[in-house]
C-alpha cells in the first residue's frame, strides 16, 4: 500500500491549522483554487478535531478524588470524597466501574453515596487521569506499588453559592429557589415542604412560580434546567452516554434519554411507537438498575453523568472563570431555547447592550465594567446562540439571536437600549435592529465586518478568516480544531499567534498578565461546550451577508481603527438611520480593554 502525500501534512497544532487553512507563506495572499487541495485540507481538518482531546471546565468545590485498589479500599482519599463515601467502596457498581477502566477507558456511572443518593463517578488507570487537577498526594498513592484506579465524582449540588446563583440566574424569589433546591434531593414536594417547614401549598404556589420563570411545565424539566446551569451542559449532549453509563439496554436507554429530558410518559411512547405500558416497564427497570426513584431523579443524574463523561476525558480540567462584578442570568425562549447574559447594573441605569466578538467578550474586565457604570450605563452581555450556556437555534441564525436580546429587554422591562457591537457582531446587532427597530436607542459598531467588503488585514488569523468566508466548507472543521484546543497554555499561545504582526495596542493587551488571563478564560467559557455558534456566525458571512436596509436606530456610529488597515470601511454602512463615521488613528480589534477611557468616550458622543 502506498500513501497520498501529494495534500498538506497533516496539521498537528491550531497554529499549525492556521497555516493549513491559509497555504501560503505569511504576508502573501492565500488561495485555495485547486479543489483537490481544498479538499485535502478539509480532510486534515477533520482529522485533526477527532485526534484532539478537548478541555473541560469545572467547578473546583465539586470535583472529590480518591485512589483504590482492585477491590475497591481507599488507599488514599480527599476529605470531600471520605465526606460521601465509606473508605470501603466494593460495591458492584463501582466494581463495574473499575473493570470497564482496566480494559482501556475511563468509566463513568452511578455509585450510592452513605446518604443513599446515587452520585456520579468516574474510574479511571493512572494514565487515563493525567488532567485530573488531584492533589499531590493522591497522585503519589496512585503511582504506588499494586494495581489502582483513580476515582472522580463530580457533585455540584454542594457548591456553596448554588442556590444563591440559581435564584440570580433565574429570578427566583427566596421561597421559590429554596423549594426548587429542596426538590433536587427530596422524593415528594411534600417531603420538600416539610423539611423547609412550609406548608404543601405554599410550596406548590412557589414550584409553580419556579417553572413559569425557568420556562417548563414539569418538576423534571426544573431539575433538569438547574442542574444544566451548574454542570453547564448543553441540550442532548449528555444523553448519548446516558445508557452504557447506567447500564442499561438500548430499549431502557432510549426511554432514559426522552424522560430524563422532561418529556411524558405519552410523549416518550409516541416518539418511540411504543405502548405507554413498555415506556414504564422500561423506566421500573432503569430505575431498579440505577437506584433511582423518579423522572426528576433521572434528570439530575443525565446531567451530572453528561457533564462528568466530559470532564473525565478532558485534556485540562480548567477552573469556571470568575464573573467578576456581574450575574449570569437566564431566559427562557417559549421554543424550549436557554438563553444566557451578563447583567452588570446597576438598575436603574441607561441599559447597553455589549455584544460579544467571535470568541471573547462573554464577561466584561472590571476596570471596563465600572467604567461604563459610572458613565451611566447598565451593560448587558448577552450570549448569542451556539455560545457559552445559550442553546443553539436550529432556525435562522439572526432572526433567533435577535429574538433573543428583545427576550433579555423583556424580562427586564425595558423598552429599549443603546448598542455596541464590534468585527463580527455586526450582523446580529443589525439584525436586531430591523426585527425590533422601536428598541434600539444609540448604536455604535467598531472596526464591523461586512462580507462584501472584507477588509485588508494581512495578519494572524486574519488571514485565515478571508479563506474561510471564500470556502465555508473548512469553517466547521477549522472551529471544531479550534474548540478542542483550548487548554490554558494553547489558548494563549493562539491568541499571541493571532495578533503576530497586528496593531501595537493589541499585542500590549495580551502583554498585561491580568488581560491574558481573562481573555483565555473568556475564551475557554464560550467555547467549551460547543462551536456551533462561532460556526453559524461565520457560514452568515460566507453566504454573502449584507447590512440591512430599514433598520431602526436614532443614531448609528461606524468607528474603524487605521492601523487595521481596512479599505472603502464606510460604503456598507451609509444606509444607516443618522449614520456617522469616525477613523481613530490608534487602536485595533481589543480597543475596549487597550483603551478604555478613549472607548468610552466614543459610546458617550455616539
Amino acid at each position: 500500500m502506498t500513501t497520498d502525500r501529494s495534500g498538506p501534512p497533516r496539521p498537528g497544532s491550531f497554529p499549525d491549522a492556521i497555516a493549513a487553512v491559509s497555504g501560503a507563506p505569511p504576508g502573501a495572499a492565500p488561495t485555495l483554487d485547486d479543489d483537490g487541495f481544498l479538499q485535502s485540507v478539509a480532510d486534515a481538518l477533520g482529522g485533526l478535531a477527532l485526534d484532539l482531546v478537548p478541555s473541560a471546565m469545572a467547578p473546583a468545590a465539586a470535583l472529590s478524588f480518591a485512589v483504590v485498589d482492585s477491590r475497591g479500599r481507599a488507599r488514599a482519599a480527599d476529605a470531600s470524597f471520605l465526606a460521601m463515601f465509606s473508605d470501603d467502596l466494593g460495591v458492584p457498581a463501582l466494581l463495574r466501574l473499575l473493570q470497564a477502566a482496566g480494559a482501556g477507558e475511563p468509566s463513568v456511572g452511578l455509585v450510592q453515596t452513605l446518604a443513599g443518593v446515587p452520585a456520579a463517578v468516574c474510574a479511571a488507570l493512572p494514565d487515563q487521569a493525567v488532567g485530573w487537577p488531584m492533589p499531590a498526594e493522591l497522585r503519589a498513592a496512585l503511582a504506588g506499588g499494586g494495581r489502582r484506579w483513580a476515582l472522580l465524582a463530580y457533585v455540584p449540588l454542594r457548591l456553596p453559592k448554588f442556590a444563591e446563583d440559581a435564584a440570580a440566574a433565574f429570578g427566583l424569589t427566596n421561597r421559590e429557589v429554596r423549594v426548587a433546591v429542596a426538590l433536587l434531593e427530596a422524593p415528594t414536594l411534600e417531603i420538600a415542604a416539610a423539611r423547609l417547614r412550609i406548608g404543601r401549598e405554599t410550596a406548590r404556589d412557589a414550584l409553580n412560580g419556579a417553572m413559569r420563570k425557568m420556562g417548563v411545565r414539569r418538576t423534571a424539566a426544573l431539575v433538569r434546567r438547574l442542574t444544566d446551569l451548574v454542570c453547564q451542559v448543553s441540550q442532548g449532549e449528555d444523553l448519548e452516554a446516558l445508557g452504557a453509563a447506567m447500564n442499561l439496554t438500548p430499549g431502557e436507554a432510549r426511554v432514559a434519554r426522552l424522560t430524563a429530558r422532561g418529556e411524558t410518559a405519552a410523549r416518550v411512547a409516541a416518539t418511540l411507537g411504543v405502548t405507554r405500558e413498555t415506556v414504564k416497564t422500561h423506566l421500573r427497570s432503569a430505575f431498579a438498575k440505577t437506584g433511582l426513584s423518579q423522572a426528576k431523579d433521572l434528570s439530575r443524574a443525565a446531567s451530572e453523568l453528561g457533564a462528568l463523561e466530559r470532564i473525565a476525558r478532558a485534556a485540562e480540567i480548567a477552573p469556571l472563570p470568575d464573573l467578576g462584578p456581574g450575574r449570569l442570568r437566564m431566559v427562557a425562549r417559549a421554543d424550549g431555547r436557554r438563553v444566557a447574559f451578563m447583567d452588570y447594573g446597576p438598575n436603574p441605569a441607561r441599559p447597553l447592550i455589549f455584544q460579544h466578538a467571535l470568541a471573547s467578550g462573554r464577561t466584561l474586565p472590571p476596570a471596563l465594567c465600572r467604567g461604563l457604570q459610572a458613565a451611566g450605563w447598565r451593560p448587558l452581555v448577552p450570549q448569542r446562540p451556539g455560545y457559552g450556556l445559550t442553546d443553539i437555534d436550529d432556525g435562522d441564525y439572526l432572526q433567533a439571536a435577535a429574538g433573543d436580546v428583545a427576550a433579555i429587554l423583556d424580562l427586564l422591562r425595558q423598552d429599549a437600549a443603546d448598542i455596541f457591537a464590534r468585527d463580527i457582531a455586526a450582523a446580529p446587532t443589525l439584525a436586531f435592529a430591523k426585527a425590533h427597530p422601536d428598541r434600539v436607542g444609540r448604536a455604535l459598531l467598531l472596526n464591523p465586518q461586512a462580507a462584501a467588503h472584507p477588509g485588508r488585514r494581512r495578519f494572524g488569523v486574519s488571514i485565515a478568516s478571508g479563506i474561510l468566508r471564500a470556502h465555508p466548507e473548512l469553517i466547521h472543521p477549522f472551529f471544531e480544531v479550534l474548540r478542542r484546543q483550548i487548554r490554558s497554555e494553547r489558548v494563549a499561545t493562539l491568541l499571541r499567534e493571532s495578533f503576530k504582526g497586528g496593531v501595537p495596542s493589541d499585542i500590549a493587551v495580551l502583554d498585561d498578565p491580568a488581560l491574558l488571563a481573562w481573555m483565555v478564560a473568556d475564551i475557554q467559557a464560550m467555547v467549551a461546550r460547543t462551536a456551533l455558534g462561532v460556526i453559524r456566525e461565520r457560514l452568515v458571512y460566507a453566504g454573502g451577508w449584507t447590512p440591512p436596509s430599514a433598520v431602526g436606530g436614532k443614531t448609528w456610529t461606524v468607528v474603524s481603527c487605521a492601523e487595521l488597515g481596512d479599505e472603502d470601511w464606510r460604503q456598507p454602512w451609509s444606509d444607516l438611520p443618522d449614520v456617522r463615521f469616525k477613523s481613530l488613528p490608534s487602536g485595533g480589534l481589543l480597543l475596549p480593554y487597550s483603551h478604555p477611557d478613549a472607548f468610552i468616550r466614543l459610546l458617550s458622543e455616539m
